[in-house]
């Protein structure tokens, strides 16, 4: 069998996998400085959402469509979420409105808000079916961290399986098309 039938499908194998990266962004807010009903000035909003690749640089008022969020106003939790982000020149987020909605007291309007040329800042839950049940901060805004997971994607057994029938299958044609040619036929 000639090596030179073998040499392009074995490197096919040695190409590197390609990388997947998802990138977190996570906001950790500040505590609350006005808290009433079931809130308290120890609770604050917090959470983060994913997505498939970076936020790219100088976005001004950006829809994301996250691939997964979870965020808290310190009582409940949503993952339903409406984020709107503006980013500098390296991809940061610099100005922010999140919005998103909870069961508490029958459904309460939770915001997250920082506008930088305006120096105002707030993080806030208010009760949709309680008007006591209130709490902000005020000029305090919270802060985001971005992570990235990095992950090289495995073949799963078929593909790997498929390949080796390949191979298998390249190296039996070469092996019969050289055996062909070596016998001379015989005359009687």
């Amino acid at each position: 069998m000639r090596l030179r039938s073998l040499v392009l499908p074995a490197s096919l194998l040695a190409l590197p996998l390609p990388l997947m990266a998802d990138t977190v962004y996570t906001y950790t807010g500040n505590p609350y400085q006005v808290a009433s009903y079931s809130y308290t000035t120890s609770d604050f909003i917090s959470g983060s959402f994913t997505v498939a690749t970076s936020l790219a640089p100088n976005l001004s008022d950006y829809a994301v469509a996250p691939i997964a969020s979870d965020f808290s106003d310190g009582v409940e939790s949503s993952a339903s979420l409406d984020i709107h982000v503006s980013t500098d020149a390296s991809g940061d987020i610099v100005q922010w409105i999140l919005i998103f909605d909870t069961a508490t007291f029958g459904g309460a309007m939770v915001e997250s808000v920082f506008d930088p040329s305006s120096v105002y800042g707030e993080d806030s839950a208010t009760s949709v079916a309680i008007d006591q049940a209130i709490a902000y901060n005020y000029d305090e805004p919270g802060a985001w961290a971005e992570s990235t997971t990095d992950q090289t994607a495995a073949p799963e057994p078929a593909s790997l399986f498929l390949v080796a029938a390949g191979l298998l299958a390249a190296a039996g044609l070469g092996r019969r098309r050289s055996g062909n040619a070596a016998v001379a036929p015989i005359t009687p």
